[in-house]
């Protein structure tokens, strides 16, 4: 596998996103407690890749301030270099990569480009991808995906080989290349004295006259050869609007309850709880239906939480039960203790060991 060390991730987050309909950019709104931004940077790193770019536009004071709040003051990932850089025009995602690595001085052997606005895309993909690109030699390696209903993503070309020739943007495609249903998700490991010399010959002769970070794909078929890698596109897929938030929203609930569930976490109603990210659960907790955990939530071992509870950065101690319907922010709940029903308790209350409210 290629030494992480020697990777750096580009992360592509300067869009305003219009179709979410919302004053808020696209990359600042919420998965599982958590915003766009944040996922794709988190799964690099869980990748092994401590170097990471992120190209900023729209908001970019906004999107800046989130990434601080997160990686540096929170410091999940305390040894994750991060940095921003600026895309001034929307001239295409060729563009946003030449910022980056014009601004940030990328000296890495390879680099990984991301989306900000992808946060299914997991951390044993991107290995998978890194393992392909070392074997392969090849100076590009990308994902791909089949979708029965391709719309609006760029179509892979292959020769009568089947190897890779390029790829073709939907509204520059014949209705032959239409017709294809292999599709370009947008991720790519490339070495990066490569990727440089790509990018410096883009040109803008396209439908939205922009500069096409997919035209280094040809670019690599000429010169060698490109390696692809098999994903799932519900992974890859891109956040466009809010109703495929909400698709990501839930797939990314069922994604985290599976996992608690695996570890010891018993459910009442699996698809009916509600995690978010940051929570952490101990085995034998047990979660009754509409049980809302938002935020830095720790619950320990044999706490109990019943039906509609919301819980809000609480520490639930070991045995503890709460009763339907109990209400809590930034509290403490001691080692069995016991709360509600219909009990709403003021931020910052802190229950001591075994007593009751």
């Amino acid at each position: 596998m290629t030494n992480t060390h020697s990777l750096t991730t580009i992360v592509l987050a300067a869009g305003k996103g219009t179709r979410m309909k919302s004053a808020r950019a696209k990359v600042l709104h919420d998965v599982a407690g958590l915003p766009l931004i944040t996922w794709p940077l988190r799964a690099s790193y869980e990748a092994g890749i401590r170097d990471v770019v992120v190209v900023l536009g729209h908001q970019r004071e906004q999107v800046e301030q989130c990434l601080q709040d997160y990686f540096d003051k929170d410091a999940p990932h305390p040894d994750l270099r991060w940095r921003s850089t600026i895309q001034e025009e929307p001239r295409g995602t060729g563009h946003a990569v030449q910022c980056a690595l014009a601004q940030a001085k990328v000296e890495t052997a390879k680099t990984l480009v991301l989306y900000g606005d992808c946060p299914l895309i997991q951390s044993s993909t991107l290995a998978r991808l890194q393992q392909a690109s070392a074997q392969s030699g090849a100076k590009l390696s990308m994902l791909t995906s089949q979708a029965a209903q391709p719309q609006g993503y760029g179509r892979i070309l292959r020769n009568d080989a089947g190897e890779v020739i390029g790829i073709r943007e939907e509204r520059d495609c014949s209705p032959e290349e239409r017709a294809i249903t292999e599709i370009n998700p947008g991720v790519y490991l490339v070495d990066t004295a490569f990727l440089q010399e790509a990018l410096s010959a883009l040109q803008s002769d396209n439908a939205q006259g922009e500069l096409y970070l997919t035209d280094i794909v040809a670019q690599a078929a000429k010169a060698g050869s490109v390696c692809t890698l098999g994903a799932e596109l519900r992974e890859l897929q891109g956040i466009n609007d809010c109703y495929e938030l909400a698709l990501a929203e839930a797939a990314m609930r069922q994604r985290i309850n599976e996992s608690w569930a695996r570890t010891g976490v018993r459910f009442a109603d699996i698809e009916q709880t509600y995690i978010d990210a940051q929570v952490r659960l101990e085995p034998d907790v047990w979660l009754g239906a509409g049980v809302h955990l938002r935020g830095a939530c720790s619950v320990q071992k044999g706490a109990r939480i019943d039906t509609g509870c919301v819980l809000s950065h609480v520490h639930v101690g070991s045995d503890a039960y709460l009763k339907p319907y109990t209400v809590a922010t930034d509290s403490v709940l001691g080692e069995r203790a016991e709360v509600g029903p219909f009990t709403h308790m003021r931020p910052g209350s802190e229950l001591a060991e075994k007593a009751k409210l």
